[in-house]
């Protein structure tokens, strides 16, 4: 009867403890929200630099198209063991096995996080509870446990700043595309691997190309001075230019075969970069007259594992049906992967005849 009575009673004293525990980090986490600077604020000296943050992706990465797709199915398959998609419902199919559950807020979590200079640079973000349909914001990126705000220069400004050499390296970048308990997020893993890294390239180079500009209008004391900045647009998939620019194709004709080369020779980690994206090699195959007498189509993604990396060269080979003839090929770039192909961008063509 003691021996019950005890094991009751340590067992109420750990729920107890584990209790106080839950709320003290959740109390920890309101205080630190409560902390935040408005982020109307950051608009009303840095106005440019504002606009360009509100037309990014990263401004609408709680509310895009995607993201919300995802959560839905993600809220569809909660608490389902090995739930690991980081794909809409309709695309993702059967669920794949794996050992871990996985929940929405660990999706989620990375397109409305806290500040990370409070959680930490390099780890795993928390999911605020307040304004996640602002996004990634200046905040989110900036602003520190003691509220100052973090930057690559040493400046005076209306409220605390600190410099930080963090801003102008991929650490930065790896807190959200390097942490993912998914593993679905690892470009700068893939980017440590690749020439970019060697030559000193870093994300910031591609996606915040920097520009002479003063880095806000008002605010400073004295004259601002003008400083190469970079711009707070972070393009990439969603953007033609960046996506047209990622890679090339090539296409000869020997012994018979059709030989299609996939060049990612410009990104800096794999393509297609994460989740439901896909690169397709869609080849043609034409007689006289246009008349079309083969068709193949590679589809390179997360799921088939196949993903092409930075520097690579992807061969393809396809026997030749007829003797003369053309060959075209297009590399479209789809959002998502069942996208119709006349959705799709194309991100490079070639064609050859024989």
């Amino acid at each position: 009867m003691k021996s019950n009575l005890r094991k009751i009673t340590i067992m109420l004293c750990l729920f107890l403890i584990l209790l106080m525990t839950t709320q003290c980090k959740k109390q920890d986490k309101a205080e630190k929200e409560d902390k935040l600077a408005d982020l109307s604020s950051c608009e009303q000296c840095h106005r440019e630099i504002y606009a360009e943050w509100q037309a990014s992706m990263h401004a609408k990465a709680w509310t895009d198209v995607m993201s919300l797709s995802e959560k839905a199915a993600l809220e569809k398959h909660e608490g389902e063991a090995g739930y690991l998609s980081c794909l809409p419902s309709s695309i993702s199919g059967s669920l794949q096995p794996q050992e871990k559950v996985f929940k929405v807020s660990e999706c989620s979590i990375c397109h409305a996080p806290l500040p990370i200079q409070i959680t930490g640079i390099g780890v795993f973000p928390s999911l605020r509870d307040k304004n996640k349909e602002e996004g990634i914001t200046c905040i989110a990126c900036h602003q520190d446990y003691d509220g100052a705000q973090r930057g690559q220069f040493d400046v005076q400004a209306p409220h605390k700043t600190v410099k930080d050499k963090r801003y102008t390296s991929v650490e930065l970048c790896f807190t959200c595309h390097g942490t993912c308990p998914l593993g679905k997020q690892t470009q700068v893993e893939e980017w440590k691997e690749s020439s970019y890294s060697k030559k000193g390239i870093t994300c910031q180079d591609c996606h915040m190309p920097k520009i002479d500009r003063r880095i806000a209008e008002r605010g400073g004391s004295g004259d601002l001075p003008v400083r190469k900045s970079g711009r707070h647009t972070w393009k990439g998939a969603h953007d033609e230019e960046m996506l047209r620019s990622a890679a090339s194709i090539k296409v000869t004709i020997d012994k018979g075969k059709v030989i299609v080369k996939i060049i990612n020779n410009g990104a800096g980690h794999s393509i297609p970069g994460a989740g439901g994206r896909a690169v397709i090699a869609d080849t043609s195959i034409l007689k006289k007259g246009g008349v079309e007498v083969l068709h193949k189509q590679e589809i390179f993604n997360t799921v088939n594992k196949n993903r092409i990396k930075a520097d690579e060269i992807r061969i393809l080979k396809y026997d030749l049906p007829i003797t003369h003839g053309e060959v075209k090929v297009k590399l479209l770039y789809k959002l998502f992967s069942n996208l119709l192909d006349d959705q799709a961008v194309v991100m490079a063509n070639a064609e050859t005849t024989f």
